[in-house]
């Protein structure tokens, strides 16, 4: 029922409020007043914008999606021994096996005009990338995996790779990881002897030591070993720059296909030299002996790795 104010009392007003009754649930009438001046309806509507806005309803989902995804996607998980059942939303057959697809996601900027487009496939002992794009110009294939198993009270992370590398694949598979922890319940995520040429991709991602006093001590001894023999820091820097080199090549075949292998061979070692000048120095032998110390105990949180990749990859992927 609408109320109506009384006229005289409204003349004397420049604005005034209209009051609104409403039922509720129970029968009972509740009378609400909505304020009608202009300011006040501008400020409402400024309101409504916002929260429809893209960023918003991004950022929305990305919550859900870290607490563990929304209601409806919530599934009895069972434990197996090194695996478990994964959350299932739709049910594929891969290769004669049932996996579980995930989210798909798709890119927020196109790179170098190309619309990326993705989806995660859990196996429940493998994460694995499936490209969706779907684009006139000639490229490769959007590729990456996880091999992870559950012992104990820890998720481990056996294997890990994605292709090419700076479109956030990793990001984005290694935030679904933090996910299956988080689901299981597990707090933490231990990285199987991580290959050193990819350890600073791990640290970027809050890879951090599980014991940091032994951290310390093992930096300290890798230090030492490096200032007394520069050959340990050499080995290290170069296998860091093959690894990168190859990063680069893979990038480059991706929107360039057919590069050749004479275009590989003269990008990975043009590559590999770069990387190699630029991490020559004494001055680096800090960086080095602390990623070859993290290497040997690399943890995670699992809710921390969650919401770190979250907001990285929210930057480069929708969920859709």
């Amino acid at each position: 029922m609408n109320t109506h104010a009384d006229k005289t009392q409204e003349n004397k007003s420049h604005s005034h409020a209209n009051g609104v009754s409403q039922m509720q649930s129970g029968g009972e009438s509740t009378f609400q007043f909505v304020d009608n001046r202009p300011e006040a309806v501008a400020q409402r509507k400024l309101q409504e914008m916002a929260n429809n806005s893209p960023q918003t309803k991004q950022a929305a989902q990305l919550q859900a999606m870290a607490n563990g995804y929304s209601a409806q996607q919530q599934q009895t998980i069972q434990n197996k021994p090194n695996s478990y059942q994964p959350l299932t939303l739709l049910r594929n057959k891969n290769e004669g096996k049932e996996v579980a697809q995930l989210f798909s996601y798709q890119s927020i900027n196109p790179i170098k005009g190309v619309p990326m487009s993705v989806r995660v496939e859990d196996s429940g002992t493998k994460l694995t990338i499936i490209d969706n794009t779907q684009t006139e110009q000639n490229v490769g294939t959007l590729n990456g995996f996880i091999d992870y198993y559950i012992e104990g009270d820890e998720l481990k992370l056996d294997h890990f790779e994605a292709h090419p590398p700076g479109a956030g694949l990793g990001t984005l598979l290694m935030f679904e990881l933090s996910q299956v922890a988080v689901r299981q319940g597990i707090s933490t995520i231990a990285v199987n002897t991580p290959a050193l040429s990819a350890m600073g991709a791990y640290k970027a991602f809050g890879g951090k030591p599980r014991n940091e006093e032994q951290h310390e001590e093992y930096k300290g001894m890798y230090l030492s070993a490096m200032q007394n023999d520069t050959e340990i820091h050499k080995r290290m820097v170069n296998e860091e720059a093959e690894a990168y080199a190859e990063s680069e090549v893979y990038k480059e075949k991706y929107f360039n296909p057919e590069l050749g292998s004479v275009g590989e061979g003269n990008l990975f070692i043009g590559a590999k030299g770069d990387y190699k000048n630029e991490h020559s120095g004494d001055e680096d032998y800090e960086r080095a002996a602390d990623l070859k110390a993290l290497s040997a105990q690399l943890i995670y949180n699992s809710s921390e790795l969650g919401s770190k990749t979250g907001q990285s990859f929210s930057k480069k992927w929708n969920v859709v």
